[in-house]
C-alpha cells in the first residue's frame, strides 16, 4: 500500500486525510502545532476567569473562526456522510462599521442584501435605498460610486481564461486606484478578513475569484453558519477521531523542514520537534500532500533541493498573523448585528 504523508493539520489537511482514509489509504498527518490541530479552526486551552466572589468561570477558546460559509457544500456533505456534522446555527445580520476622525458609522448589510428583491449581481443596489448605508458615505464617496460600480462590473463580466485578459502582476490595490478613501478602506478590510493579505499583496485574479464565489453571483453566498460551541470541539476533534478510526494518524508537534527525493522513487520527509528543535527525524513516503499555509509551504519547498527552483519562481501569499480579542458578558447582549467587518481607524478587521 502507498504511504501518503500530509504536511499540515489544518482543515485542508484533515479533510484530505479523511477522504483518503475512507478509501483505505491510511494517511499520516504531520502538524507543527504541539498542542492542537485545526489551524485557523483549532481549539485552544480554555480560558479560566475568577470573579470578585471567588467563583471560577471556564470558557472554551479557539483560534478565532467561528463558522463556515453556507456554500461549503462539499465540507458539510463529507461531515454528514461520516455523521459528524454539528447542528449549525444560521447567522442573521452582518454590518459594516467604519471609524474615521473620532466618528463611527455603521450599517447592516448582510441580511439587507440577502433579502433583496433584485437578482444577483444587482442585489447590492438595495444598499443605496438604505438610509443607514447612505449615512456611511461622504460626498466624495457618492461621487465615486459610478467608478466603483464600473470596476465591479468588469470584475464579474470578464473571463480571463477565455478572453486572455492579462492580470499578471496586477493587485487589488491597482484595481482600487481612484476609489474614494472609504470604499478603499472597505475593500482593504474585506481583503484582510477574507484573503488574509493587504490589498497590495492580493493578486487581482484571486480577488475576482473571491468576489464571484462569495458575494456577487448569489444573493445568499455571503451567508454563513456558526458552530454550536467552539470549532475545536464541534469540527476538528470529531474529524481527527474519524481519521484515526479509519486507519489514518495525526501527529502533533512535527514541523517539516525539508523534502528529499529518493532514487527508488518517493520522498524522505525531514522534521524537527516543535518544542525541542534538537529532536529531529525523518519519514519515508510515496506521496506528499502539502496542506500547510502559504508561507509555511513556501518555506519548506524553497528549503528542499528537488522543489527549490520552481518554488523560487512562484508568488507566495504573505499571510497575516491573527490576534483574537474575546469578551465575556454577565448578561445576554442586545439583539443587534452579531457579526461584521470593521474599517477605517480601527485596528480590528471583523467581529463575531
Amino acid at each position: 500500500m502507498s504511504r501518503i504523508v500530509i504536511v499540515g493539520g489544518g482543515l485542508a489537511g484533515l479533510t484530505a486525510a479523511l477522504h483518503l482514509a475512507e478509501r483505505g489509504l491510511c494517511p499520516l498527518v504531520l502538524e507543527a502545532d504541539a498542542e492542537f490541530a485545526g489551524g485557523r479552526v483549532s481549539g485552544k486551552p480554555p480560558a479560566r476567569l475568577t470573579d470578585q466572589y471567588g467563583k471560577e468561570w471556564v470558557f472554551p477558546a479557539e483560534h478565532g473562526i467561528h463558522g463556515i460559509w453556507r456554500q461549503y457544500h462539499n465540507l458539510k456533505g463529507m461531515l454528514a456522510r461520516h455523521k459528524i456534522l454539528p447542528k449549525l446555527v444560521e447567522a442573521d445580520r452582518q454590518e459594516w462599521i467604519h471609524g474615521e476622525k473620532n466618528r463611527v458609522r455603521r450599517a447592516e448589510m448582510g441580511r439587507l442584501t440577502r433579502r433583496s428583491f433584485w437578482p444577483a449581481p444587482f442585489h447590492y443596489g438595495i444598499l443605496f435605498f438604505s438610509p443607514a448605508f447612505l449615512r456611511m458615505l461622504r460626498p466624495r464617496d457618492i461621487l465615486g460610486i459610478p467608478q466603483v460600480l464600473a470596476s465591479l462590473l468588469v470584475a464579474v463580466s470578464i473571463d480571463p481564461m477565455v478572453e486572455s485578459n492579462a492580470m499578471a502582476g496586477r493587485t487589488l490595490a491597482d484595481f482600487c486606484k481612484g476609489w474614494s478613501p472609504s470604499m478603499r478602506s472597505f475593500i482593504a478590510t474585506l481583503a484582510r478578513s477574507g484573503l488574509s493579505a493587504h490589498p497590495e499583496n492580493v493578486p487581482l485574479s484571486g480577488f475576482i475569484a473571491f468576489m464571484r464565489f462569495y458575494t456577487v453571483l448569489r444573493r445568499d453566498s455571503q451567508a454563513f453558519e456558526y458552530f454550536p460551541v467552539d470549532a475545536g470541539s464541534s469540527l476538528i476533534d470529531p474529524l481527527i477521531r474519524r481519521i484515526h478510526k479509519l486507519g489514518g494518524a495525526v501527529i502533533l508537534g512535527r514541523a517539516v523542514t525539508e523534502l528529499q527525493s529518493q532514487d527508488s522513487g518517493g520522498w524522505k520527509i525531514l522534521w524537527e520537534a516543535s518544542q525541542n528543535k534538537a529532536a529531529t527525524g525523518e519519514i519515508e513516503a510515496d506521496y506528499v500532500i502539502m496542506a500547510a499555509d502559504a508561507p509555511g509551504t513556501g518555506r519548506i519547498l524553497k528549503n528542499s533541493l528537488p522543489t527549490r527552483e520552481i518554488a523560487n519562481k512562484l508568488q507566495w501569499p504573505q499571510g497575516i498573523p491573527t490576534a483574537i480579542i474575546r469578551f465575556w458578558f454577565s448578561d445576554k447582549p442586545d439583539k443587534k448585528a452579531e457579526a461584521g467587518v470593521v474599517s477605517g481607524d480601527f485596528i480590528l478587521d471583523n467581529f463575531f
